[in-house]
Parts: structure tokens; C-alpha cells; sequence
């Protein structure tokens, strides 16, 4: 076997893309949304030493500026003169003059400050996005079945049973294990009478079904009187549940003496019951919606974009460390 080593040069052409790692993460900070990155701010701010918050200072109206640069006159005016409390006299004098000042400026008087127009938009604007985004309030199953409760003329002992019942449902409306279970170690018998009258009237209150502890029972609160196929339905649901699921409609006939047709109407009627009635109440609160871009339309019609960065803090160096 022949192995041989050698060496060589030969030229290749490749295009290769290799990004610096300063470009990799400003990639990273364009992809996050703005929590996050308020969020990577704060951290930064607190990890890095270098970095500082640039605190935007109030702008100071054009007036303020001129009154700074004016020069003090030596001798003030008559309106601009100190009162001075002197308790030998009367203080007429004084008392007239701020009479007079104001007649002539009652504005300097008004301590309401009035806002421009562009600052009362943007507080309407502001409020307007805190409604948006107010999380709102969701009505519960237990809140709502426990509301019901109020219509009834209820002993206590009666009441407090029932709110236990409630409070115990999952989130689908079933009382998960047996009635004797939500009981204290303690209870009697007397309790636990007390206890079933409580879930029939917990299982009579809406959505139809709730309190139910399987779903052939949950299925049955459901079937009301005068229902359409209601003895069908009765029967269906206490001896062929497991047929249905199966989809042994032949069995049924042999068992019932009820035609196909009749059975696919009755099981047609039956996919009418909800077999979750508490799934429509949800426990998890709304999350409040912040918004990266805003399409707004302009005077003229046309629509812009515009980014949302002004909730977003300004970072500079420290010159402490620009210094070193």
C-alpha cells in the first residue's frame, strides 16, 4: 500500500459572511420588542458601570429666558415695590396698590395655570392608551355562580356549603371527587345532608351542567323537560354513552328497537350539550397590549409610521470613565 505525503498551494475562491460580534448584538437589540428591551436597558444600566441615565431637563419658556437676561433696574416700579407689614399703620397704601395691580393684570392673579393645546392632547392620549390597556376585569365561574346564589332564600349553614361546593369546581364546572371529600374530618351526617341539598342547588344554577361530578351526570342536568327526544336522550346518555363514543349505532338499534334514522337524530340532538359548561369562564387575566409601531394617519391624508421610543431611557458614558 502506497501512502505518500506532499505538500502544495492552490488558490480558491470563496464568499464567505463572518459578522463582528458588535454587529451580532445591535441584530439582537433590533429584534426586541420594547418591554424587553426596557428591560436590557435596566440591566445594562445595572451590570455596567460605564453607562449612565441622561435625566432630560425641563425646557424653560422663551420669557423666562428673556426676564434672566434683562438687566435689574435700580429703582423697582410702583407695582413691582415689596409690601411691607408695618404694624404702627393701617398698610393702607399697600392694600390699595394690590387692588390696582389687580384690575390692571388679573391673569397674575389666576393661579390656574393653563395648558396648550398640544399638552392637553397628549394627556387625552396618554389616558386614552392607559384604558387600552387596563386589563380587564374577567367574571369568573365561582363569581358567577356564586352571584346566583343571592336569589335564593338560603339558611346558613345552606349558603356556606354552597359557596364551598363552588369554590371547589375545576375549571371545566365538575366537582372532582366524591361530596364527601370536601368535608372536614369532623363532619356528621346531619352535614353531610346538609352537603348534597347544597350541589342539587349548585347543579340547578347556569350554565347547565356545572357541579356535575362525571360527564353522564353532567350531560343529564342538561336534558330539561319538554326537551325534543328528551326520554331518548335520558336513555342514551344512562346505558349507551359508551356505544356513542364508538359509534356503535347498530348495538343501540339491537338494544333499543329504535331505527338508524331515529338514533341519528336523537345523537344529532344530543351534540347540542356542552360537556365542558365552565370552559367559557377563563381565570387568567387579560395582559396588557404595548404596541412597538403606530400607524397614524396625517393632515394630508397619508399614513405614517411612527416608533415607539419614548418610554425608552437616553444613555450616555460616564465622563468619568471617558476620562480614564
Amino acid at each position: 500500500m502506497d501512502m505518500r505525503l506532499s505538500l502544495g498551494q492552490d488558490m480558491r475562491m470563496a464568499q464567505k459572511q463572518i459578522l463582528a460580534p458588535r454587529m451580532i448584538q445591535s441584530m439582537e437589540i433590533l429584534q426586541l420588542p420594547i418591554l424587553e428591551l426596557q428591560e436590557r436597558i435596566e440591566q445594562e444600566l445595572q451590570e455596567n458601570p460605564v453607562l449612565e441615565l441622561r435625566e432630560e431637563e425641563p425646557e424653560l419658556p422663551a420669557e423666562a429666558d428673556e426676564a434672566d437676561a434683562r438687566e435689574i433696574p435700580d429703582a423697582p416700579a410702583e407695582g413691582e415695590r415689596e409690601l411691607v407689614i408695618n404694624e404702627t399703620t393701617q398698610n393702607e397704601d399697600d392694600f390699595e396698590r394690590l387692588c390696582n395691580m389687580d384690575e390692571e393684570c388679573p391673569e397674575a392673579f389666576n393661579e390656574s395655570v393653563s395648558q396648550s393645546r398640544g399638552s392637553i392632547e397628549e394627556a387625552a392620549e396618554r389616558k386614552q392608551d392607559a384604558l387600552a390597556n387596563t386589563p380587564a376585569h374577567q367574571q369568573t365561574l365561582h363569581d358567577y355562580l356564586r352571584d346566583q346564589l343571592a336569589w335564593f332564600d338560603l339558611d346558613e349553614p345552606t349558603r356556606l356549603m354552597a359557596e364551598r361546593i363552588i369554590y371547589n369546581l375545576d375549571p371545566n364546572g365538575y366537582l372532582q371527587g366524591r361530596l364527601e371529600d370536601i368535608l372536614p374530618p369532623t363532619a356528621t351526617a346531619e352535614d353531610l345532608e346538609i352537603a348534597r341539598t347544597a350541589l342539587k342547588l349548585v347543579q340547578r344554577l347556569d350554565p347547565p351542567g356545572v357541579g356535575a361530578r362525571d360527564l353522564r351526570e353532567c350531560l343529564l342536568l342538561q336534558v330539561r323537560p319538554g326537551q325534543p327526544f328528551e326520554k331518548e336522550l335520558r336513555t342514551l346518555i344512562s346505558d349507551h354513552l359508551e356505544d356513542i363514543e364508538a359509534n356503535r349505532l347498530p348495538a343501540i338499534k339491537r338494544k333499543t328497537g329504535w331505527s338508524i334514522e331515529q338514533i341519528q337524530e336523537v345523537v344529532a340532538e344530543l351534540r347540542r350539550l356542552n360537556p365542558k359548561p365552565g370552559a367559557d369562564f377563563y381565570d387568567e387575566p387579560v395582559q396588557p397590549v404595548t404596541p412597538d409601531v403606530y400607524v397614524e394617519q396625517d393632515e394630508s391624508g397619508r399614513y405614517v409610521v411612527r416608533l415607539d421610543d419614548a418610554r425608552l431611557p437616553s444613555l450616555y458614558i460616564s465622563p468619568y470613565y471617558r476620562q480614564l
